[in-house]
């Protein structure tokens, strides 16, 4: 009959070389999942940062060129009200 010393590390023998690996299979797959995502997710920053940069570029200029025509002495009211809505939600 074995010893319970035995037992225990036949068991601890046999979690080792069956159950560990699956074990960290399972995490490895975990973690490179986790890491795909993340880099998507910094990708997506990078791509979002980009696209509000190229649209806010053009929408400054707009604004300074509705600023400076509404500012035109003999403009009529409809088009300075216009004009001041444009640099407003610029």
């Amino acid at each position: 009959m074995r010893s319970s010393a035995a037992c225990v590390a036949g068991f601890t023998f046999g979690f080792t070389y069956a159950i560990l690996p699956a074990l960290l299979m399972t995490n490895v797959t975990r973690l490179a999942t986790e890491l795909l995502r993340s880099e998507r997710l910094a990708t997506l920053g990078k791509m979002v940062a980009h696209i509000s940069h190229e649209i806010k570029n053009p929408l400054i200029t707009i604004g300074g060129f509705a600023a400076q025509l509404g500012r035109l002495p003999d403009l009529p009211e409809t088009a300075r009200r216009k004009l001041t809505l444009i640099y407003q939600e610029v």
